[in-house]
């Protein structure tokens, strides 16, 4: 029987800009789990012929908010996964895992029409630029490394090694989602510690001006 579950998602949006399709298959024993991939980047444009001007338009413009804090820059993350399982004699075993994550990234985007005008200005845009972009980027690998482990709890799901195996395909269900959502609070931890340690990327030079 074939299993489609909803995602776990933030803040996703209908427009796309550019996307990037990654397919990975992984066999392990009789069983294979799919992993694919597929980023978004989303722009919002900003203009200024200084720093303050454009400060204060990335302030106007951004509309990008975690929690009740904004920020200039967002990766929206979602993992979703279905799976295929078969009763066993006396169990039901999971035979195929497939695990899909969707990172949106959402950036300002200084319009080039006025990039000229000050070259000392533009090159400080564009290391500020290159730092966010990294920043986020890093929330994206984070997100995409987890896929891994949500196909392969899901996998042994049928073949605990702390209780006995599920005796019906219902049980089977049960704990194969929550082994995947186990999987997604520690990435939702791990995504928080990034922002801590790196103070949402200014640490690492993600500011302007």
């Amino acid at each position: 029987m074939n299993k489609i579950y909803p995602s776990v998602a933030v803040r996703l949006r209908e427009y796309t800009v550019r996307f990037v399709l990654l397919y990975l298959l992984i066999i392990t024993g009789f069983a294979q789990a799919d992993i694919q991939l597929e980023e978004n980047y989303h722009y919002y444009d900003i203009n200024g012929n200084t720093a303050e001007q454009l400060r204060n338009s990335i302030d106007r413009n951004r509309h990008l908010m975690v929690g009740n804090e904004p920020f200039d820059a967002v990766t929206d993350w979602n993992i979703k996964w279905q799976y295929n399982y078969q009763q066993t004699g006396a169990t039901c075993v999971i035979t195929q895992v497939s695990v899909k994550v969707l990172i949106d990234y959402r950036l300002p985007r200084w319009k080039k029409i006025h990039r000229q005008s000050n070259p000392a200005l533009s090159m400080a845009w564009q290391r500020y630029m290159d730092n966010l972009i990294a920043h986020e980027h890093e929330h994206g690998r984070i997100a995409f490394n987890a896929a891994d482990d949500v196909a392969q709890a899901i996998l042994d799901s049928d073949t605990p090694a702390d209780r006995p195996p599920p005796s019906s395909c219902s049980e089977l269900e049960i704990a194969a989602n929550k082994s995947g959502m186990e999987i997604i609070e520690l990435v939702r931890a791990q995504q928080k510690w990034f922002d801590r340690v790196t103070d949402h990327g200014a640490n690492n030079g993600a500011t302007f001006p």
